[in-house]
């Protein structure tokens, strides 16, 4: 029954100890006692033994101890079989029916690759394009690499064409996105797949020497951050998709425009008065309408990537008073993993743990976005 777990890698993160389920794509956070029985369970030890140590080591009733044993046992193997979360990135052995016409398509340069993307639908088109639209270019020849967008029995398909071709299924736009955000960043970067160690969920911005980055879920305000950072003079590398690479754990810009929320209208409209003629929607995929910020993608660098110092949780709240504090990794490590997808293999779940023993972390309190924006930037330059 132990044999289900050799596909377990674990690491200690001071009292507590973070697990990967390879088959699954999912962690685990343990502490004691819980931790002692997983390492027990894992070397195959009997139960009764595992009972047995429990109930001298932590002072627990013989019905304590085997419940609990249990309890835990049953939480590893639901992590072990459970469905992976998101996909594993690789291409799908069967590939769709492509559609025999195509209402759209276009050429981007971007980091000096032609890429060419034919969308099957306006819906598909209206989410993605504004997105890549300032690398909009009618560049002659063949284009480096080509992608096609459609629907195949009511699943998103993405094909890429060429020597690496592949055909990608999803059930929803934004895991669609990442895909071909992740084939573009392979092509503009020369990278494979297996070269990436993750992908955060967050927006980074850089001092020309390294990177910060800003993780959490929507409705934070770290895009709004970024766009106040930028205009305090760092450089928006990406907002919303950070590949992170494995050899050398640093950050790949991803720059397409900053996605600006109603809400933050009235703060940044202020810092950037041709803001409020830009609006975009995002058609059936989204509930709401947001402003496109465009960054900086023209000068030599834009596409220099830079390791990663610091990783920032920020929290928005309009009774909050400004507070930036520095987090133990112990507690870090919930924020950073869900918040953070692993790409496929047990090598890349080692280095992303020992990449994250090298960051030093932060949680960022605030009302006041302006106020925020300039502690962050003391921050980066520190």
């Amino acid at each position: 029954m132990s044999d289900l777990l050799k596909t377990t890698f674990s690491s200690q993160i001071f009292n507590k100890y973070i697990l990967w389920f390879e088959s699954s794509k999912r962690w685990l956070l343990l502490e004691e006692p819980a931790y002692f029985v997983y390492s027990a369970y894992s070397k195959k030890t009997q139960l009764k033994e595992i009972a047995t140590q429990c109930k001298d080591r932590y002072g627990l009733s013989s019905d304590e101890s085997t419940r609990f044993i249990q309890e835990i046992i049953d939480a590893l193997l639901q992590h072990q079989t459970a469905l992976a979360d998101y996909p594993d990135f690789e291409p799908n052995e069967d590939w769709a029916v492509v559609p025999d016409h195509f209402q759209f398509s276009c050429t981007y340069t971007i980091f000096k690759h032609n890429i060419h993307i034919s969308f099957s639908n306006s819906s598909i088109a209206y989410y993605l394009h504004p997105l890549l639209k300032h690398f909009e270019t009618e560049a002659p020849g063949h284009p480096d690499i080509g992608f096609k967008l459609f629907k195949s029995e009511n699943k998103l398909t993405l094909l890429k064409e060429g020597t690496d071709k592949g055909c990608w299924t999803f059930d929803d736009i934004l895991k669609l996105k990442k895909q071909l955000f992740l084939e573009i960043s392979g092509t503009i970067y020369g990278k494979e797949r297996k070269d990436w160690m993750s992908i955060i969920h967050g927006s980074a911005v850089s001092n020309g020497k390294q990177s910060l980055v800003l993780a959490a879920s929507s409705g934070s305000g770290k895009s709004t951050l970024a766009a106040l950072l930028m205009k305090k003079g760092c450089r928006v590398m990406s907002d919303d998709f950070l590949p992170l690479c494995g050899s050398s754990e640093k950050i790949y810009p991803f720059p397409i425009p900053i996605s600006v929320k109603k809400v933050a209208l009235p703060i940044l409209s202020k810092k950037f008065p041709k803001l409020p003629d830009n609006p975009y929607a995002f058609a059936e995929y989204a509930t709401e309408y947001v402003h496109l910020l465009p960054i900086d993608s023209n000068t030599d660098n834009m596409f220099d990537p830079f390791p990663v110092r610091y990783v920032v949780f920020p929290k928005y709240h309009p009774d909050s008073k400004l507070s930036l504090k520095p987090l133990d990794q112990d507690h870090a490590i919930q924020y950073i993993i869900d918040n953070a997808i692993i790409l496929p293999g047990m090598k890349n779940a080692k280095q992303f743990i020992a990449w994250f023993k090298s960051i030093s972390f932060y949680t960022l309190q605030y009302s006041e976005p302006v106020k925020a924006a300039n502690k962050l930037a003391q921050l980066i330059s520190s």
